[in-house]
């Protein structure tokens, strides 16, 4: 059997929301894809992370890689239709993309080439599923991220993750003792690392830092940070750390996970066939930057291929205890999918790939033609970068009333390798400084 109705789109999706998912459990669903897949006419298996893949198409010629995932936060939802959306965990985050996906590429048996759908692991946590999709599978020609944008938007970019983690002792003393104790310590280097940052910091801006304090806890003998760091295309993620071990004083500061940001060309191919996708289905595109991560994030670092984020639903309900997504508005994101895969198999025919402007769908701060944008954060020659040549953070300075003369600075651990993960904050729409568009946050 190929191809698949409207209403074998919506029975897909409806039997994916029912089979929970949450990262680290996505076995029972990539069970129930495999022949689902199959008996759409996909050759299809699961690899060793776990991961569900699909191919479909002719297989002579170039590859077409269509990447979502399979896991959801863990906060289930009852599953429900009604006459116009399905609710569940996943609607919108990312199983609606996923369905769309599948669905489209499906209604193309014939491509020339090959469409590869893949349902990764472990997104919501640190991509495990899109790191070993990297690792182990060539490089496609093209590739969309499955990631809620609304039906008629297409997201170019998303924004860097750096998570920190602080941690530091005082010995005993009395409260009246002037010595620092590990509260007033821990809350000293939490003001440095905004400061290190940098000046304007706002989660709803792509181009600028912003820092979330996901966790604190301690006395004052003891105390813990976990900050949860964003930061845009350009940022000097080196000079961050080194501000961080000056501003840690005698506590001790690693940074746990560094995801690079990434960012597209608006007029690469991936992008402009899903634009010509939308104005064919009777939609004004709209180009999107998101202030989350997401799998683009994660293969952009091994890949430098055209790429983009799409997908339908309200991403603004990710997560929420309302997640639903429109069944028109997934009905119309599989043809805009499908007109695509059709844009871009053309153009394979043809030879009539325009100029890419450079920077298609490699992330901040990969050699070549790349040119990133640069953030606000730690700059070469700023004042917080001068403060490494002999000054010291907030933290620091109180810190060194009680560390002995000729101590050295607390150990960083550098960025681990490039690690993805869902978003934590609850997405909006946001205005790209200087141009009116809007763009959204996950």
């Amino acid at each position: 059997m190929t191809g698949v109705t409207d209403s074998g789109a919506i029975a897909l999706l409806h039997q994916m929301l029912a089979i929970s998912s949450p990262s680290g459990a996505e076995h029972e669903l990539a069970a129930f894809l495999v022949p689902a897949l199959a008996e759409l006419g996909f050759s299809s298996r699961i690899d060793e992370a776990g991961n569900v893949i699909g191919d479909i198409g002719r297989g002579e010629g170039p590859t077409l890689m269509l990447l979502s995932h399979l896991d959801t936060v863990d906060r289930p939802l009852p599953v429900r239709r009604t006459a116009t959306a399905l609710h569940g965990r996943g609607a919108v985050d990312a199983k609606g993309p996923l369905a769309a996906m599948i669905c489209a590429a499906a209604r193309r048996p014939d491509f020339p080439g090959t469409i590869r759908v893949i349902g990764a692991v472990e997104e919501e946590r640190l991509s495990r599923g899109g790191h070993h999709v990297a690792r182990t599978l060539p490089q496609p020609d093209w590739l969309i991220i499955g990631e809620p944008s609304g039906w008629s938007s297409v997201v170019l970019g998303y924004k860097g993750k750096i998570d920190v983690e602080f941690r530091v002792q005082s010995p005993p003393t009395h409260s009246t003792n002037p010595a620092p104790k590990a509260t007033e310590l821990t809350v000293a280097f939490w003001l440095a690392l905004r400061e290190a940052l940098g000046p304007d910091l706002d989660h709803g801006k792509f181009h600028v830092p912003a820092a979330t304090l996901r966790r604190m806890e301690g006395d004052v003998l003891r105390a813990y940070l976990d900050v949860d760091c964003r930061v845009p295309p350009g940022f000097d993620v080196e000079a961050f750390t080194r501000a961080l071990r000056l501003a840690a004083g005698q506590g001790s500061v690693e940074v746990i996970r560094h995801v690079p940001a990434a960012r597209a060309a608006r007029n690469n191919p991936v992008a402009r066939c899903l634009t010509a996708g939308i104005r064919r289905c009777g939609g004004q595109p709209r180009p999107l930057l998101k202030t989350g991560t997401s799998d683009m994030n994660t293969v952009g670092v091994t890949w430098s291929v055209p790429m983009a984020a799409y997908g339908p639903g309200d991403s603004s309900l990710d997560h929420g205890d309302d997640e639903q997504l429109s069944i028109a508005e997934y009905l119309t994101a599989i043809e805009v999918l499908t007109s695509c895969a059709d844009e871009l198999a053309g153009e394979a025919a043809t030879g009539s790939r325009r100029s890419q402007g450079g920077d298609d769908g490699l992330p901040a701060g990969r050699p070549g033609p790349f040119r990133p944008q640069r953030g606000r954060g730690i700059r070469p020659g700023s004042r917080h970068q001068r403060a490494r040549r002999g000054g010291r953070g907030a933290a620091a300075r109180l810190a060194s009333r009680a560390v002995p003369a000729g101590a050295g600075p607390a150990p960083v651990h550098g960025p681990a390798p490039a690690q993805g993960g869902g978003a934590d904050g609850r997405p909006g729409l946001v205005r790209e400084r200087g141009t009116g568009r809007r763009r959204a946050r996950r």
